[in-house]
């Protein structure tokens, strides 16, 4: 196993699901993280890794978890998400990163989305609630779906617990919602 340490802190790092995960640190591995302390930080060149990164982000403030997105050819996809134990703490990484340059590129720095909803869209209105359900329940888990026509197209809202849960469903279901038609979309609703 692979470790990084940063300020005396010492940092797991595990590969799973195209991400590369780094964190928590034993000392804060408990730590629930109040809402908007997750950073997204963009134009990252590909060839950086989060050996480079941690170092950086952390002069900000003590960083929970960084979620490096990662390319099959082990590049990556130029994106990570840093989740800090303080709102203050990622505001301040905001202010001070981003339009900065480094690894000779512009970063793009903001406070992550933390939307926890999917909208199924472009369903023909012919398609029964109840095969739109068991289609979505056999594959992912929401812990809700409300379903709607709207201008003569069919949608179905579905909710997750958590921002993760909700993209690790929009991974996963993504082939099979072609079953509804060609035209038929996943996307991130709000």
């Amino acid at each position: 196993m692979a470790y990084i340490t940063v300020s005396g802190a010492h940092y797991k790092v595990n590969q799973v699901n195209g991400q590369r995960l780094v964190g928590p640190p034993d000392m804060l591995r408990d730590l629930q993280p109040p809402e908007n302390c997750e950073v997204f930080l963009s134009n990252i060149p590909p060839h950086v890794t989060e050996c480079e990164i941690l170092p950086v982000v952390s002069r900000f403030g003590t960083v929970l978890q960084l979620r490096l997105m990662m390319k099959i050819n082990g590049e990556n996809r130029g994106f990570c998400y840093v989740m800090y134990t303080r709102e203050d703490l990622a505001r301040n990484a905001i202010r001070n990163l981003n339009n900065s340059i480094l690894w000779g590129n512009k970063l793009r720095v903001s406070l992550s989305r933390n939307t926890k909803e999917l909208i199924l869209g472009a369903i023909h209105p012919s398609v029964p609630d109840s095969v739109i359900l068991q289609t979505i329940f056999t594959s992912i888990q929401p812990t809700d779906v409300q379903t709607f026509i709207k201008f003569n197209t069919k949608y179905a809202i579905l909710e997750f617990p958590n921002h993760r849960e909700a993209a690790l469903a929009k991974r996963a279901f993504s082939v099979q919602i072609k079953q509804f038609g060609k035209d038929v979309f996943l996307k991130w609703y709000k």
